[in-house]
């Protein structure tokens, strides 16, 4: 006989029982079906888990509504954690690069989701990959606000309308583009003298899409790209737009997109990953700078791409998309190789004689081996050919020889099948056949001369026998022809191979020395940014992990890729799809996603584990307690939660604040004010050594940064400025800096560069090192006031309950170091993000009095300028910035005090919770609840069984994978 248990329709537990004892007792023994481990399936089955929890405390009665409120909490946080982690991964490098066409790759669908380079959007918008965990494809296209258009038209006609513009200058044709795709019945002359408001007046059906998002559901593939094309491309007028209704707007709308978001069911994205195509050139547009800005700021790890063929000559490792880019994502404490990961592109693009003259391989014994083979089977197929021509002669031959004997049966009188033709004096006459030609015996002919053929002597019997023969000769040519043909396949075939094995190894050994150089340059810079930002009195940091400079490089080619898939049409690619080095990408994109993954699950599990015990606990409360014991205990202990209506906004107010108001009614003794006013003096100590360390690191090296930077700012002024195209510069000037480069950014270089590494090490500095040990005796002191105060009678289970109650406060602190740690990372984004638009306030001045110069000459003067302004802003410009940092500084503290206030306040309601069954009867404590209270032990028990199960494969997965040298958490 057996029983089941189910939670949510799954078998957690199997009882089968056994007739084993003398006296006829049923022994039961449980089994549990065994668990294959994976990240998904171990946060699904814990949400499950959760929701059956959930779903039987919605039907007791829980008690006090402090305790409604901690357990329906604990619900909401365990439901969060069995989301998905998302990994964001920027996809970086200038257009060409190959971004979209790897993303297609990599998402191996079979079809072209992100959108490519023949739409035209594509290059300017950013667009967002994640995962869909049901079949089919779902897309939202968001469109500029009416501002921000109106904004942008603002600056495309400054473009057009300037006098000093040509119109065939890059920045005019863009300008123009953008603006007659959407308005095609304008013709170009006429936006030479037209308003921002006509041109918005102009077609009142765009309304329809400013401020408002575009949404794309499909089933089939070729349809969603169809749809998708209509938004993205500059050729095709969305006449509806889903989600938007019937449109009459007849042009293309891509120039108002500011941002795509693409859904699809791709296991690579089922772990979390999210794959950002970022644009490979600025943009006019703010609104859209500002969303790839954004995601630069919340990027996780960062794909680099250039084509192979520029990826080292360039120096586009080292330098990263720009000195700019780089220095800001090390102040995000992002640039290190666990970060980075450099990518070339197009690698099938192979010119086989340079590779080799440049590695100078011609020596290589694989190479000569290869070679060699080409050569034999050359040498081979010439033979062969050889062969094949003489053999089509011979059939020829053969086929003219049997021609002219079957004709000569018919053409011949019916005597001279029997006789000869006799000359006079009886000599055999040297007439020839009439169908007997000389050029059969011309030796100069091409073809073999015919040895014999018919004359007037011939019968019927000789023709008969010499077409027999020469049939049987043509049959033998033919088969030999037919062999021979074939030996050359297999010969043409073996000649191919051996070419693309040539092809192979060159692109093999310059992706080995291509990712040599690459990493070399790698290193090369980050040691560089370390010396550059060494203090003067000051070593450089000899402890840092040169793990750290081991930059993860891969060499693809997502065409080739996609056509040995049959994606792409074209010839069949000399690599084959694992030498095309996308399988490998895939895989290290689970690499870095998977170990979060793994992690979260098994937060999840261990938190839910931990929730069953706080459950229990409850369930089992305090029986046989009097009624005037709990009633002094609740009065010494229990705190009493007061409205916040005297407060005019409990959202902005500070939260002791908040908390000084809501248990204003408690009892000074109560749990939960006097963990908060104990924990308060732990977190001013830690605030104030948080703002000392700030002040003397960071704060001194932002003064001292900023003299050093000012002394190169003009020479870097006049260095960027001269790089820049007189027309790109007059764009970039009417944008206050912002263009196709940030001029803002590259002249914050200096500064920057010389703070980067000092600026990410003092906000990854471990802080709360004694946070733990100090929390955890206030309470440990609290709990054992509570013990002290209970009659003795009450003192075991009392103390039972505060070992647990200690544990999980133990669990809980550990999670408050990754609270806090998330509150700094955000404030330093902020704070870094901040830094090119302090700069940039003080250049306003000089971006508006240099674009106004106009006439001869103009184009010099407007760089010298500015250049000028520079230089006499020189004093405050990087000391001003540097001022402005340092007192916003000085709210990292509060960020850090903020942040441990919450975490902890939620802490002191757990310990509460907990003990408050001391005083708190449990509601299931009658009589008729007995069913319902064995109701819940049972699932609380089958619950916890199931989540140890997972929690054993979880650690049998990760043991295999150590094993394997696999990472197994992050």
């Amino acid at each position: 006989m057996a029983s089941v248990v189910r939670v949510k329709n799954e078998v957690v537990e199997e009882r089968i029982s056994f007739d084993l004892s003398p006296n006829g007792h049923l022994l039961e023994v449980p089994r549990y079906p065994p668990v294959k481990y994976n990240a998904a399936g171990a946060r699904a089955r814990g949400l499950e888990l959760v929701d059956a929890l959930a779903a039987k405390l919605n039907t007791m009665p829980l008690g006090s509504n402090l305790r409604k409120e901690e357990f329906n909490g604990t619900i909401a946080k365990l439901r969060a954690l069995a989301e998905v982690h998302k990994t964001l991964i920027a996809f970086c490098g200038p257009t060409g690069a190959g971004k979209s066409m790897l993303i297609n790759a990599l998402l191996g669908l079979g079809v072209n989701v992100a959108p490519t380079s023949s739409m035209q959007a594509c290059t300017a918008v950013v667009t967002e990959i994640a995962y869909k965990p049901t079949a089919g494809f779902e897309a939202d296209i968001e469109f500029l606000t009416l501002a921000e258009w109106s904004d942008e038209l603002r600056v495309l006609l400054g473009d057009i309308q300037d006098p000093n513009n040509h119109e065939s200058t890059d920045e005019v044709a863009a300008a123009s583009a953008k603006i007659t795709v959407l308005y095609p019945k304008i013709k170009k002359e006429e936006l030479k003298t037209m308003t921002v408001k006509q041109l918005l007046a102009f077609d009142s059906s765009l309304s329809l899409y400013l401020g408002n998002t575009a949404s794309i559901v499909q089933d089939d593939p070729d349809r969603f790209t169809q749809e998708l094309s209509r938004y993205l491309d500059s050729d095709l007028p969305v006449e509806e737009g889903p989600g938007l209704g019937k449109a009459s707007h007849s042009g293309a709308v891509w120039p108002l997109i500011r941002h795509v978001r693409i859904r699809v069911n791709s296991a690579l994205l089922a772990s979390g990953a999210v794959l950002v195509d970022l644009p490979g050139t600025g943009d006019s547009n703010a609104a859209r700078n500002q969303v790839a800005q954004a995601f630069m700021k919340k990027a996780d790890k960062f794909f680099i791409l250039a084509p192979i063929t520029r990826a080292v000559s360039d120096r586009v490792a080292m330098e990263l998309c720009g000195q700019a880019f780089k220095t800001q994502i090390m102040m995000d404490g992002k640039y290190h190789s666990h970060a980075i990961t450099f990518i070339a592109t197009k690698c099938d693009e192979v010119h086989e004689k340079e590779i080799i003259r440049e590695l100078k391989l011609s020596n290589h014994p694989e190479l000569q081996n290869i070679e060699k083979s080409i050569k034999d089977a050359k040498t081979n197929l010439d033979q062969w050919k050889a062969a094949v021509e003489r053999l089509k002669a011979q059939k020829d031959t053969l086929d003219e020889k049997i021609k002219l004997w079957k004709d000569c049966t018919s053409a011949l009188p019916q005597s001279a099948h029997t006789e000869r033709d006799i000359g006079h004096n009886g000599a055999t006459s040297k007439r020839t056949h009439p169908y007997e030609s000389e050029e059969h015996y011309d030796g100069n002919h091409k073809r073999p001369r015919i040895d014999t053929a018919p004359t007037l002597s011939s019968t019927t019997a000789d023709i008969n026998m010499e077409v027999q023969t020469a049939s049987a000769d043509l049959m033998s040519t033919l088969r030999q022809l037919d062999s021979t043909t074939s030996l050359i396949a297999a010969c043409e075939k073996k000649l191919a191979n051996a070419k693309q094995r040539k092809t192979a190894f060159c692109a093999q050994k310059r992706s080995e020395w291509s990712s040599s150089a690459l990493k070399a340059q790698f290193r090369s810079g980050m040691e560089e940014m370390e010396v550059d930002d060494v203090v003067q009195d000051q070593e450089p940091d000899n402890n840092t992990s040169h793990d750290m400079y081991d930059l993860t490089v891969f060499t693809v080619s997502a065409w080739a890729y996609m056509k040995a898939q049959d994606i792409e049409d074209g010839p069949a690619p000399a690599l084959d799809s694992a030498a095309t080095g996308i399988p490998a990408l895939q895989s290290w994109i689970n690499t870095i996603t998977l170990p979060t993954e793994h992690k979260i699950a098994e937060q999840l599990l261990l938190q839910t584990r931990d929730f069953i015990s706080v459950i229990e606990v409850w369930l089992d409360g305090a029986p046989g307690v009097s009624s005037s014991d709990r009633e002094k205990l609740k009065a010494q202990w229990r705190s009493k939660r007061s409205s916040d209506g005297k407060l005019s906004n409990p959202q902005k107010t500070p939260s002791r604040q908040l908390w000084s108001e809501w248990y204003r009614s408690s009892p000074r003794t109560a749990v939960i004010p006097t963990l908060l006013r104990e924990f308060q003096p732990i977190v001013d100590h830690l605030m104030e050594g948080i703002s000392k360390r700030f002040a003397t690191t960071l704060g001194q090296k932002l003064q001292t940064s900023a003299v050093e930077a000012t002394k190169d700012i003009v020479d870097t002024a006049k260095v960027i400025t001269s790089s820049i195209h007189h027309a790109t510069f007059r764009a970039t000037l009417r944008r206050h800096g912002v263009y196709k480069k940030d001029l803002n950014a590259l002249l914050a270089v200096p500064f920057t560069k010389q703070i980067a590494q000092t600026w990410s090490k003092v906000f990854a500095t471990h802080l709360l090192k004694s946070l733990e040990k100090q929390v955890m005796a206030q309470i440990t002191q609290v709990l054992n006031n509570v013990v002290d105060s209970v009659p003795p009678y009450l003192h075991p289970r009392a103390k039972a309950a505060t070992s647990t109650i200690k544990w999980n406060a133990q669990r809980a602190l550990k999670a408050v170091q990754a609270s806090v740690t998330q509150a700094m990372d955000a404030f330093k984004l902020e704070l870094g993000a901040s830094l090119s638009p302090l700069l940039q306030a003080h250049l306003v001045a000089g971006y508006n009095i240099a674009v106004l110069e106009t006439g001869k000459g103009s184009d010099r003067r407007r760089k010298e300028i500015f250049c000028k302004h520079v230089e006499a802003k020189k004093e405050v410009l990087y000391v001003g910035t540097a001022d402005a940092l340092r007192a916003r500084l000085e709210d990292a503290s509060k960020v850090v005090g903020d942040a441990l206030d919450k975490a902890l306040e939620e802490i002191a309601r757990k310990v509460e919770v907990d003990i408050s069954v001391l005083w708190e009867c449990c509601p299931l404590e009658g009589e008729e609840d007995v069913k319902e209270r064995v109701s819940m032990k049972e699932l609380l028990r089958d619950t916890a069984a199931d989540v140890d199960r997972w929690l054993k494969a979880k650690k049998e997965h990760d043991d295999k994978a150590a094993a394997a040298g696999a990472p197994v958490s992050q």
